[in-house]
């Protein structure tokens, strides 16, 4: 494996947990929002 490969590798499992963690988030913030919204009424 090479250092190109090394680096490829290393970008798209950033990537990968980047967009775990802004699903995450995501689904956090709905509930928030969810929250308030029913709070709100």
């Amino acid at each position: 494996m090479d250092l190109e490969e090394v680096y490829l590798r290393n970008i798209d499992q950033k990537l990968q947990q980047n967009n775990s963690l802004q699903e995450e988030t995501n689904k956090l913030l709905k509930e928030i929002l969810r929250e308030l919204m029913s709070k709100k009424s």
